[in-house]
């Protein structure tokens, strides 16, 4: 594969001064259409004053040659409004206003532009109507009744023959949209007809735009060809489509169209693992955005994966104030469970960065002010979930496992949540169990155990069930020997179990730690015989684990070696044990291992006066 094109050259951070705004109303409506005709973002401005112009009393449409008569201008408006539904996701609205703006353009006497209101209405609702599927024949229907249209208006004049084949390359457009949106539902192996059916449409998009000589079409083109290219895994293909879409309106004057192939690019760049890249080329299209004062830019999306992209460049500060931003303008948007997301995202940053207290912060108000319509259940409970969790790191246990509890009867009712079921009783356990509810920590652990039975969950049941004997020592002392010991033999018969009907577990690592914490608790009990027998036992069982098992190995020769050194008085063969230990933890890459084996003998040797 060819190596990545380069990101493109940074844009000037100030954009030029905006033209002064006519007075003259007149005047200003044709500015609009103007800067309409190139997407300009600086259109925006003026069609609002043109909007609160006509709303005002006494407004009178003026008599000018240019302006066409007041159909038209409302038509302008409707198509504006339709615009602005379209970037609120409320595609109904915008198909409402899409037809009302036909029959203004029809009142006009401008068909073509009729046709093209109506044809974009006809598409309005794909991609965002499950199962929606284009009408195919309407849309024929649609660009034959174009292509006539151009033909006539092409023999009443000059201006109107170009007007008419600029309608007829909008109708196109909304044809080439149609398309996409098939293509894509279809994905990842649409039928051959659908994807010749996109090919040829923006084949004809494209031609049309060139011969017309609208350098935003030809980009537009590039970009739709980007973006399936991409959606296929073809993404050196789409990276140069973007760059050479981004370098085309560069050159032709349109630098306020750069900010979206941009971000598209960024995408691209972080989907293929390139996060410094990605992280570039989207606060790039950012600056464009903001340069150009274009309020219709993604930005939530954007600011989104500008903070994935940060995450794993590893600076969480960047990634937490973008993450942050994403959540505010999804806020503005409207869209609460995009904000959510955001502030799910951002909990992890903020705790993958080691501010675990920041990170419940957000948690809790996120559990607290997201809006229920905006949220499902589901994303609720992972709130709770991450937010409950965040306390335990934190050590508040009892607002840890009341949280537990709350995600325990939530889930409760799931008919597709067994699996949910185990996992949070396992930590709901244990959450309780630190807290010093042990009665409830024991209902929570026969929840645990019925749970695992519909849907076993061995490795994380034995781990709770293992952390519930430590704590049980930590908590009783010698009077809690019995207990511990029972639960560690039950942790045994969960992963005996899995292993007899074929559920998954990780076997070495659960026997070994079983002896592990057994050892612990002899230990504490000053047991030292058989808590140095259990020990032993652990060793001999990571041994099992490979290489992923030489970590746990060397932890649990430092329990064997701290036992018979210190507790048994065995100084000698406890160095000796250590300085085996040693030799092994270098050989096979553990230095730190090796360290922490060399200290306990180091001091051993202390404590003994050697």
């Amino acid at each position: 594969m060819p190596a990545p094109a380069a990101a493109p050259a940074a844009a000037p951070a100030v954009r030029p001064d905006a033209e002064p705004v006519p007075e003259d109303f007149a005047e200003l409506v044709l500015r609009a259409r103007e800067l309409d005709r190139v997407d300009h973002p600086d259109a925006d401005a003026l069609w609002d004053r043109i909007a609160a112009a006509v709303a005002a009393d006494g407004h009178v449409h003026p008599d000018h040659p240019e302006l066409g008569p007041v159909q038209r201008l409302q038509g302008n408006l409707a198509d504006r409004r339709a615009q602005q539904a379209f970037e609120a996701d409320d595609w109904r609205t915008a198909r409402t206003e899409l037809l009302t703006a036909a029959e203004l353009y029809d009142g006009a006497g401008l068909p073509s532009r009729a046709l093209v209101m109506r044809t974009r209405a006809a598409v309005a609702h794909l991609g965002e109507e499950d199962g929606a599927d284009p009408d195919w024949p309407a849309l024929d229907e649609a660009l034959r009744h174009a292509d006539e249209l151009a033909a006539e208006a092409s023999r009443t004049g000059e201006q109107q023959g170009k007007d008419a084949a600029e309608d007829r390359l909008y109708v196109l457009h909304s044809l080439t949209v149609a398309a996409y949106q098939e293509l894509v539902a279809a994905l990842p192996e649409p039928a051959e007809e659908v994807t010749a059916r996109f090919d040829r449409l923006l084949d004809s998009y494209r031609t049309a735009s060139t011969e017309l000589g609208l350098p935003l079409r030809v980009a537009a083109a590039r970009q739709y060809a980007a973006d399936v290219a991409a959606r296929q895994g073809r993404m050196a293909e789409a990276r140069a489509g973007l760059a050479a879409s981004i370098e085309q309106l560069e050159q032709d004057g349109l630098p306020w169209r750069t900010a979206r192939p941009l971000g598209l690019l960024g995408q691209i760049e972080l989907m293929t693992g390139e996060h410094a890249r990605a992280a570039e080329v989207l606060q790039r299209a950012i600056a464009e955005a903001v340069r150009w004062h274009d309020a219709s830019f993604p930005f939530g999306p954007t600011y989104a994966m500008l903070g994935h992209a940060h995450e794993h460049t590893g600076d969480p500060a960047a990634a937490a104030r973008a993450l942050t931003e994403a959540a505010d303008r999804f806020d503005r948007a409207g869209k609460a469970a995009d904000a959510a997301s955001a502030r799910m995202q951002l909990a992890s940053v903020l705790r993958d960065g080691g501010r675990p207290g920041d990170a419940v912060a957000v948690l809790e108000s996120l559990l607290l002010e997201t809006d229920t319509d905006g949220f499902d259940e589901r994303a609720r409970a992972q709130v709770r979930l991450d937010l409950a969790r965040g306390l335990l790191g934190l050590e508040e246990y009892r607002e840890a496992a009341e949280h537990y509890l709350l995600l325990a009867d939530q889930a409760a009712g799931w008919e597709d949540g067994e699996d949910i079921h185990t996992m949070v009783a396992c930590e709901a356990t244990v959450a309780l169990a630190e807290a010093g509810r042990w009665e409830a920590a024991d209902a929570a652990r026969t929840r645990a155990l019925a749970a695992h039975t519909a849907a076993p969950r061995a490795d994380q049941v034995c781990g709770m069930l293992q952390q519930l004997a430590r704590l049980t020592m930590q908590a009783r002392g010698e009077d809690g020997l019995d207990e511990a010991l029972a639960r560690l033999a039950e942790a045994d018969g969960v992963r005996e179990r899995a292993e007899t009907d074929g559920h998954p577990v990780t076997s070495w690592y659960q026997r070994g730690h079983g002896h592990y914490e057994r050892a612990r608790c002899y230990a504490f009990a000053d047991r030292a015989e058989e808590g140095l027998a259990a020990a032993e036992a652990a060793v001999a069982a990571h041994e099992a684990g490979g290489r992923e098992g030489e970590e746990p190995r060397a932890e649990a020769l430092r329990m064997a070696a701290l036992i018979e050194g210190r507790s048994l008085g065995r100084t000698d063969a406890a160095r000796t044990r250590l300085a085996a230990g040693i030799r092994r933890c270098e050989q096979v890459g553990l230095p730190d291992a090796a360290r922490v084996l060399a200290a306990l003998s180091d001091r051993l040797a202390a404590e003994a006066g050697r």
